[in-house]
């Protein structure tokens, strides 16, 4: 069933309807149902839920809480951020990032070497999510500036954000997943 596209694997045990993840909305909802209780998805899973792809490696989530359970095979990495509420929006019932903020925090972790991993894909998928919800450096810049106290390694991402924006090149591969 995964191959015709009906069923997308979690991992060997568990799996979501292919059907659903065609739509912003159905990705939310199963954001939802594959998330712990009481966080906000962000990064890879934020960038998930708008542009959609392959179910990241990671679940990346805005919350205090340590976890340290997989969850459908994939590592909960939680992120301890101060986010203004009118950067959160809510997708099929899952609290997730908007699509700047999401991008923002992409840009972040790429800058913190520690927890980069593909730079040339998150930098696909920040295009991806330029493009697709119609926002660009600056916004995502002024937001950084805004956020500038919480984040030790914001120089970097500036940097690594205005090169993103820079780069000419067409967005043909799949969004980053963490």
């Amino acid at each position: 069933m995964s191959n015709s596209g009906v069923l997308h694997a979690f991992d060997a045990t568990s799996a979501y309807l292919g059907k659903p993840a065609d739509t912003v909305h159905g990705r939310g909802v199963i954001c939802r149902q594959s998330s712990p209780a009481k966080v906000i998805a962000c990064a890879s899973l934020a960038a998930w839920v708008w542009v959609g792809g392959e179910f990241p490696s990671t679940i990346d989530v805005v919350s205090d809480a340590h976890f340290r359970s997989p969850i459908f095979g994939r590592r909960v990495r939680p992120f301890s951020r101060k986010i203004d509420r009118r950067y959160i929006t809510t997708v099929g019932g899952m609290p997730v990032t908007t699509p700047i903020r999401t991008a923002c925090d992409i840009v972040l972790i790429q800058a913190d070497t520690r927890k980069s991993t593909d730079h040339a894909t998150a930098q696909r998928t920040i295009r991806l999510l330029m493009d697709q919800y119609g926002f660009g450096m600056s916004e995502c810049l002024d937001m950084l500036n805004a956020d500038s106290k919480h984040c030790p390694k914001i120089r970097d991402a500036r940097t690594l954000l205005t090169r993103i924006t820079d780069t000419t090149a067409t967005i043909q591969d799949e969004p980053w997943h963490g």
